[in-house]
């Protein structure tokens, strides 16, 4: 059975001659990998299309003997002005992919998380100031990840990263906030993605609030690996 749905590119694979595996979410089906063949009906140039987090629409046909779908018709759904331009909003692409495809199993299917990662995606590409976007991102991403950063009281002083909830009383762990950080923390987390660039950091809060995050991630799931891209974004942020 043909459908035609709506995707973000997540991994593409040279497979054969003139034949690749792409990885993508997809709006109806999660994630999925695709046979992809040149001809058929395929520009013959189809590399702008394979680029990570491009949102391309096309139609899947059902899996063959090797768990690959068939796909045809491929083509931009919603194409950038700014990032493939932009060398800073590129490199957090390319880190915010890395995380995402390294975090989601395959076959798994949320269409509220590829409708925030669309949403997102554009956002970005029309934002001029993308200082904290990354982190916003990252923050919110929680949310569908079932680990979103709790606030049960107020008054609570700390915040338990390996719990993911305010506390009265200081963990017993070393993996906690308090005082300014568990406050920007918290800024984050409430915040909407317009907002987000008016909290304040320096550049080298920006890398530690990073490193917080990314700490939290690897707390709450076992699958988190290392970050390749990770360094490549510290770089444009220092430059």
């Amino acid at each position: 059975m043909e459908q035609r749905t709506k995707g973000i590119v997540f991994q593409t694979i040279k497979y054969k001659d003139r034949q690749w595996v792409i990885r993508i979410f997809t709006e109806k089906f999660g994630l999925k990998s695709f046979l992809v063949r040149s001809g058929g009906g395929l520009k013959n140039n189809l590399t702008p299309l394979f680029q990570p987090f491009i949102i391309v629409d096309f139609s899947a046909v059902s899996k063959d003997q090797r768990g690959l779908w068939q796909l045809k018709d491929l083509r931009m759904a919603i194409p950038f002005v700014s990032i493939p331009f932009d060398p800073i909003k590129a490199s957090v692409v390319l880190f915010l992919n890395e995380i995402v495809h390294k975090t989601i199993a395959d076959d798994y299917e949320n269409e509220a998380l590829y409708h925030f990662l669309e949403h997102s995606l554009q956002f970005l590409d029309h934002k001029e100031r993308v200082g904290n976007f990354h982190l916003w991102f990252l923050m919110q991403l929680t949310r569908y990840y079932g680990f979103f950063p709790l606030r049960i009281n107020p008054s609570d002083g700390y915040f338990d990263l390996a719990q993911g909830i305010t506390a009265s009383l200081r963990p017993a762990h070393p993996h906690y906030l308090q005082g300014d950080w568990k406050e920007i923390w918290e800024k984050f987390a409430e915040s909407s993605v317009s907002d987000a660039d008016a909290i304040k950091l320096t550049g080298e809060g920006r890398h530690y609030l990073l490193d917080l995050i990314l700490l939290y991630f690897r707390l709450h799931l076992d699958e988190m690996r290392e970050i390749k891209s990770l360094e490549v974004l510290r770089q444009m942020y220092s430059s």
